[in-house]
């Protein structure tokens, strides 16, 4: 379907992974100490760690695939962090909470808070500032490009390995 943008790579990158989730039992029994001669641990290991190796090299070909033709809108991503209304920021501002007050207290205060910005479309910390009367630096706790951290570091990382 020429619409479509995503990759079926990412779905044999799931695949890899499940499957060698499911080869590491075998990986596991293969640890298991006997007290005679061994008769099953190493052979065990032949089958299970080249189809492992195997795995883990295709999952890795596909996320280079993946990451060399990967287009990043920053314009569409303002615009979902948006609409989430500072829901985004609910962690942060109950870690911050749970410092001023009991932390069932501000779960519970939280709570109601991301639900009325959601059904309001209105700013979460907004909300939560209004319903409490703990004073927080509010203006870090509503901007969410803060809340992201590294992120532009770890972008340009991967742009520039995919360069290289």
């Amino acid at each position: 379907m020429p619409q479509k943008h995503n990759p079926i790579q990412s779905e044999l990158i799931l695949a890899a992974a499940r499957a060698n989730a499911a080869s590491l039992s075998s990986m596991h029994n293969a640890l298991i100490q006997e007290h005679e001669r061994a008769t099953h641990g190493w052979q065990l290991e032949w089958i299970a760690l080249p189809q492992m190796f195997a795995l883990t090299a295709s999952a890795l070909a596909n996320a280079t695939e993946i990451s060399r033709d990967l287009v990043v809108d920053h314009d569409r991503m303002r615009e979902n962090v948006l609409a989430s209304h500072g829901t985004m920021m609910a962690e942060a501002i109950r870690i911050a909470l749970i410092e001023k007050m009991a932390p069932k207290e501000a779960e519970s205060l939280l709570k109601d808070a991301t639900q009325t910005a959601l059904a309001e479309s209105r700013p979460l910390v907004e909300i939560v500032k209004e319903n409490s009367d703990v004073e927080l630096p509010w203006d870090s706790l509503s901007d969410e490009s803060d809340y992201l951290g590294e992120a532009q570091w770890f972008i340009d990382r991967v742009l520039q390995e995919v360069e290289d």
